[in-house]
């Protein structure tokens, strides 16, 4: 795999996440449709460095956020 297509999906994982963060610090509801997408994106890459274990890892947190984004939606 090119090494500049795996830098450039680090970053843009790594700038979903902080922008994941930024609007859940918002209370914005846009927060869990980017950390899904930011997840997604880490799943690639390390799927493309073949680590396996934050795979898993991202695949968990996915179920997390879809699970906060319906707590969300219960107490509005």
């Amino acid at each position: 795999m090119n090494n500049t297509f795996l830098q450039i999906l680090g970053w843009l994982s790594g700038f979903l996440t902080l922008f994941g963060f930024y609007f859940n610090a918002k209370k914005q509801n846009a927060c869990w449709f980017i950390w899904i997408s930011s997840n997604l994106t880490w799943s690639g890459y390390f799927l493309l460095k073949h680590d396996y274990p934050a795979i898993f890892l991202n695949i968990i947190l996915i179920g997390f956020n879809i699970y906060g984004m319906l707590q969300w939606r219960k107490k509005n």
